[in-house]
């Protein structure tokens, strides 16, 4: 499941969730969906970034983020989880 928030007053794209069901993972599903949103959200001119929480103690799903290009901002939201902002 993947649901995002678009913001047009910030310019914005938010994953706001994105879960794989766990006998599904590590199939390479979670990459070709993120990859797909980000290509998505590249022909969108009229969005300048997408952004990404997930909880520190989810090293795949960080690890996943980075991989396709996110970062760290450097962001903690109130329950704990960790921003990245996808960097083009």
């Amino acid at each position: 499941m993947l649901n995002c928030i678009n913001s047009e007053a910030e310019k914005s794209y938010e994953i706001w969730q994105f879960m794989i069901d766990e006998k599904h993972q590590g199939k390479g599903y979670g990459r070709a969906a993120v990859k797909a949103l980000i290509d998505h959200f590249k022909s969108s001119p009229a969005y300048d970034e997408l952004f990404v929480a997930a909880f520190p103690e989810n090293q795949a799903a960080v690890k996943l983020y980075e991989s396709c290009g996110f970062a760290l901002t450097g962001e903690i939201l109130d329950d704990g989880e960790v921003v990245l902002a996808f960097e083009s």
